[in-house]
């Protein structure tokens, strides 16, 4: 019987920075689900990037942890180009 390959599942960068976030304030998951009106099952998928949250939600949660969307979704700004500066002329 041959074997069946499995695909490994790779967390999403926006649940490992939702994970970054939580752990830097202090909270639980359970603690953060209450604030924001959600069960603790369905954050935690959150954070394991299984599922994603409602616009809504995500607002909440970025309210909970005092970070931006922006954090959450794209990361931290690395640079900023700056078009006065590259300009030519």
């Amino acid at each position: 019987m041959a074997k069946t390959a499995r695909i490994a599942f790779q967390q999403p960068m926006w649940a490992k920075r939702l994970v970054a976030a939580r752990t830097m304030t202090g909270l639980t998951q359970a603690a953060i689900a209450r604030a924001i009106g959600i069960s603790q099952p369905r954050y935690a998928n959150y954070e394991a990037g299984t599922r994603e949250p409602d616009y809504a939600t995500l607002v909440e949660i970025c309210r909970t942890l005092r970070v931006t969307t922006d954090f959450l979704l794209v990361g931290p700004a690395k640079h900023i180009e700056n078009k006065s500066e590259n300009s030519h002329g």
